[in-house]
């Protein structure tokens, strides 16, 4: 089944959008937007060329647990709709109030 991103929800520092499948929510995407100082930060410790409100990390929140082929969709569909994103792209399985780190093999 197509994955696909829904609508943003846009705040200061942080942009959401819900990952559907099939029009069913598997999942969260959160990205973090760069502020004034992480934009002086990140351009004097990393040397990275950024700017003020461009995403420069994300996290996909997932309620289940997906298959690897899954989750390598995920990264690409992110990756396709920004691609100017600098940081990583941590996949995250909620379980309540906890969060485990998923990586791919």
């Amino acid at each position: 089944m197509q994955l696909e991103l829904g609508e943003s929800q846009r705040g200061d520092d942080t942009e959401e959008r819900k990952l559907l499948r099939a029009g069913q929510e598997v999942g969260v995407l959160r990205l973090y937007l760069a502020t004034k100082e992480e934009v002086a930060s990140i351009k004097q410790h990393l040397k990275r060329k950024i700017k003020q409100g461009q995403p420069f990390s994300a996290k996909v929140f997932l309620d289940v647990d997906q298959d690897q082929d899954t989750m390598r969709s995920i990264l690409s569909l992110v990756e396709g709709n920004y691609p100017d994103l600098k940081g990583k792209v941590y996949l995250l399985k909620r379980e309540g109030h906890k969060l485990t780190t998923l990586s791919l093999v």
